[in-house]
């Protein structure tokens, strides 16, 4: 299934990985949005400027996590990158269950501190 990229554009080859390249610019100032942003709407507004930056599909933590952090972490400043250690020492707390819990549940939780 194709997705339609921006300008009308549809991801082929290389016409949809200079897309995702150029997307992926958009996606570091969307990070960024999300990183700063106090209203619960703007944070899930730049999440999903995010993912359709870098073309990904939000999923299972284990799947969508790393190939996020990938594609981002060497174009963000230091200050962003911080976020990444937080997360991942999350993840890894016992009550997350090796993120084996409700693993059928397709749920985004915002700024649960």
């Amino acid at each position: 299934m194709s997705r339609k990229m921006k300008f009308g554009m549809m991801a082929s080859s290389i016409a949809g990985q200079t897309m995702q390249l150029v997307g992926s610019e958009d996606a570091v100032s969307a990070f960024q949005r999300f990183y700063e942003d106090e209203h619960t709407g703007d944070v899930l507004s730049a999440f999903d400027a995010v993912c359709e930056g870098l073309d990904l599909h939000p999923g299972r933590f284990p799947d969508f996590f790393p190939a996020l952090k990938s594609r981002l972490a060497d174009k963000l400043s230091y200050r962003y990158k911080e976020l990444w250690k937080v997360l991942e020492k999350r993840a890894k707390r016992s009550c997350y269950g090796g993120n084996k819990q409700c693993q059928e549940l397709r749920v985004l939780v915002v700024g649960a501190g």
